[in-house]
């Protein structure tokens, strides 16, 4: 199944009281169909909690990168891939931005403003944008068709051969 982090955006916590909108319990599965989402934000396992402290690191580390955008896209794709490993995938995406929003804005009180919100949002967009497109690879397994195709294209050509058809044709 595919998330769309675009079409299905999460809603952080409203700036006037406690109600919080999550936008979508669905995600549309690979044959276009409704999925109910994993409702994980209540799981309170060990594997969880070490999941969430490695996701407050990430952000603390992509909060400092904010203005190198080279050296943030090239720190999510190694840290999503670590998230991967520990069983993280698309779906959880959703769950996980609005448990950052909410920890947010119980943790500043009266300055979780409009524009405190918006900010968050952007960021939160920002990284789960990239963080989809690298679980997608992952999810696929195009990281092992890739491989295996170079590796098939070395055995069928040697480097010359390979660099006259990437050259000469």
């Amino acid at each position: 199944s595919s998330y769309d982090v675009r079409s299905s955006k999460v809603r952080f916590p409203s700036v006037e009281g406690q109600s919080f909108d999550r936008s979508s319990d669905k995600q549309t599965s690979s044959h276009g169909e409704a999925e109910e989402l994993p409702d994980t934000h209540e799981s309170k396992s060990t594997d969880a909690e070490a999941i969430g402290a490695h996701f407050w690191e990430m952000l603390t580390i992509l909060v400092d990168l904010i203005w190198e955008p080279e050296s943030m896209a090239e720190k999510l794709v190694a840290t999503t891939k670590y998230f991967f490993e520990l069983g993280v995938r698309q779906a959880h995406l959703e769950t996980i931005g609005y448990a950052i929003c909410t920890t947010m804005q119980k943790s500043l009180g009266e300055d979780w403003k409009p524009p405190m919100k918006h900010a968050w949002e952007w960021f939160w967009d920002m990284i789960s944008t990239s963080m989809v497109e690298t679980l997608n690879v992952f999810e696929l397994g195009d990281v092992k068709v890739i491989r295996s195709g170079w590796e098939e294209a070395k055995t069928l050509k040697n480097p010359q051969e390979l660099g006259d058809i990437f050259f000469l044709e």
